[in-house]
Formats: structure tokens, sequence, C-alpha cells
């Protein structure tokens, strides 16, 4: 059945039956294909009427695949140079520019992969996406059109539920690790940790900022070199612009995580937070240039961008414990082995508890101290 509706998608794009098909992996919602034509190839994603990586006992709209279209063109607008090219939408599948050469940036964390210009490209990328379809940039015309197509109710409370919801409580799609069994039902009790992530939660579901990629992690970002490339928007919707910078800095502090506690020769992990480090300072930079390009009172956005570094550093504290409880874990942790992977895990929970806290009480260190300011998280 999925074999011969992805057929009828390549052959409906192409006009001809002169292709090859070939499965080049997905996610935990979709599938890829590679679409190998006589002259050019390309990326097939399909999207079956349910979560890819829970099967189909969990039932889920290909109707996701709207957003997909929505945020991938935005960001083909605002955006053109870190996106992949769109040129073919069908009910349950687009076609879209193949990356020949680019690989995950999680591998390439995974792989100990020093990329030149990381922190300076990804910075220009998130605040040059953020300011230009958000309030900062649109008109109230143009705000009332993006909330009216962007509402993605299924795939936000998808999120919802998945991120802040089922993680903190007994739930059949949670992990099963029974060494962290006692810490588990510890995070279950705790009162503190959850009426902080209750607010982040609730921030997450009435803030409507800006259109937000809503998925963006180092599995949904390309690297080629010095280039990177954005992609799986299907979770796309306006809301808090602090949740795509948290889900950046949570996959950022894993993958450094994994790498410190491993002892690696090299300076990994050193790189890893520099470059983190650097990343935050030039979003900041890139963020305040974009909002002014579109007169916005410097005070203004220094005032703004106080509180939505706050935020940030709370969602990605979710996002942390969402990757180690949750359904949906990470390569950076599953592929290691015991005993190792329960120290990190164990320390990434802490860490997770204490942004998740210190965002809620406002008392993360931002605007002073520099890089300085940083150093409680690692």
């Amino acid at each position: 059945m999925r074999e011969e509706s992805i057929g009828r998608i390549a052959k409906d794009f192409l006009g001809h039956e002169g292709f090859q098909l070939t499965e080049w992996g997905g996610g935990n919602l979709n599938y890829l294909y590679r679409v190998d034509s006589t002259k050019e190839s390309y990326i097939l994603k399909y999207a079956p009427p349910y979560i890819r990586c829970l099967g189909e006992g969990y039932p889920l709209s290909s109707e996701r695949l709207r957003y997909e279209i929505l945020g991938l063109k935005a960001a083909n607008e605002t955006i053109p140079e870190f996106a992949p090219k769109l040129f073919y939408v069908a009910k349950e599948g687009v076609v879209m520019e193949y990356l020949e050469g680019f690989k995950l940036l999680r591998q390439a964390f995974i792989q100990g992969e020093k990329i030149p210009h990381l922190a300076e490209h990804l910075a220009e990328m998130l605040a040059r996406f953020l300011v230009k379809n958000s309030f900062w940039a649109l008109n109230e015309g143009e705000r009332k059109k993006l909330l009216e197509q962007s509402e993605n109710s299924l795939m936000r409370r998808l999120s919802e539920d998945y991120i802040f919801t089922f993680p903190f409580m007994e739930h059949p799609t949670n992990q099963k690790n029974p060494t962290s069994a006692p810490s588990v039902r510890e995070i279950h009790q705790d009162k503190e940790w959850l009426g902080a992530i209750l607010w982040l939660k609730s921030r997450f579901s009435t803030a409507k900022e800006g259109l937000l990629h809503g998925d963006l992690h180092t599995g949904s970002l390309m690297i080629k070199g010095e280039q990177i490339k954005m992609i799986d928007f299907e979770f796309s919707f306006v809301g808090p612009l602090s949740f795509d910078l948290g889900a950046i800095l949570a996959n950022w502090l894993i993958a450094y995580r994994t790498h410190k506690e491993r002892g690696e020769v090299g300076g990994y992990s050193q790189w890893l937070r520099e470059e983190m480090e650097e990343f935050i300072e030039r979003f900041k930079e890139q963020f305040e240039f974009w909002a002014g390009e579109h007169g916005a009172p410097q005070i203004g956005i220094k005032g703004y961008l106080e509180a939505l570094l706050i935020e940030a550093w709370g969602m990605a504290g979710v996002k942390i414990a969402r990757r180690i409880l949750g359904a949906a874990g990470v390569e950076d942790i599953t592929s290691l082995e015991s005993p190792l992977k329960e120290e990190v895990e164990r320390r990434l929970l802490v860490l997770s508890r204490e942004m998740t806290l210190r965002a809620a009480l406002g008392i993360i260190p931002i605007q002073k101290g520099g890089r300085e300011a940083y150093s409680w998280l690692f």
C-alpha cells in the first residue's frame, strides 16, 4: 500500500515511469525516498496516516503536509539559501530538492566533526527566519492571514502530549529503562519541576508570536561543508519564538554531554561548548539586526531578547527531558552502552530540572557576563 502510493506520487510528478525509488530513511513521523530519474534526483516525503515510529496503532492525519508546505514556502521566501526547494505537492507526499552530499547535523556531532562557521550560519538562519515570520516584520493583515493558515492543531497537540505531558507521567509510549526507574518515579512526584513545565506548556499553547519550524533539532538540520539547510517543517505553527531556539540548545547540550562523559581525546566537547556559546551571542546580534531592519527600537528588542532567551532555556530543559523519558529518543544517547548511557541520562535530567526551574523563576543570567553567563550549563 505504501509503496503503491509513493510510486504514484513519483509518477504524477515526473509524468512517466522511468524512475527508481530508494528508501532514504525518515524521522519519527514520515518516510523519505530518493527518486532517481534519468536526469536528476529528488527527495519524496511520504506522510502515512499514522505515527511512523509508533506504528499503525497510532493514527495521524496526512493533513500535516499542509503545514510542511507552509513552513517550507516561508523558509524559501525568507532564508532561501538555508532551505531545500519545493517542487511538487500531493495529498500524501511532497517532492523536494535532493541535497546531495549533505548529512544530518546530528550525525556530524556524533562522529565528532567540527563544522566550519556553524555558529555563525546557524545563528543567521534562525534569527532571520524567526524575525521575518513574526510580529517583528509582519503587518496586522499579514499576521492575521498567517494565524488563519497555520493553526496546525493536530501537530501542536502532538507536541503538547509527547513533549510537555506524557514524558512526565506513566504512559505506554515512554521509553523503558529499568536503571532509571527510581529517578523517573521521583520526577512524576516533583511538584516544583512539573509546575515549571506546566508554565512552559502554557506558553507553547497560547503564545502567538511568529511562525516556527516547530521541531528544530540536529536531526532536522543538514550540513555540507559550510552549508546548512533546515528541513522537516510538518510541525510548523505560530507560537513562541523561544520554542525553536530552545530545541536547538537542547540538542546541542545533549551532544556536548555525551562527548564530555566519554572522556574523549581531542577536545570535541570543548569545541561544542565554544560553538554553542558563540551561537547564542551571534543569535542575539542577528536578531537585533533583523528586528532593527523593520524599524523596532533597540530598547524594545533588547528587552524582548532577554525574556526570549530565559524562556528558551526552559524550553530546552523540557526538550532534554523528553528525549530521555518520552517516546522519541535521540541517537546521541540511545547509541551509548551501559553504564555510560545511564550516567549521561542522569546528568542531563539534573540539568533539565535546573534549566526549567531557573527559567520559571527568571534567574538565568543573559545580558551580563558574556559567555561566562553560561558556565552553569557545563
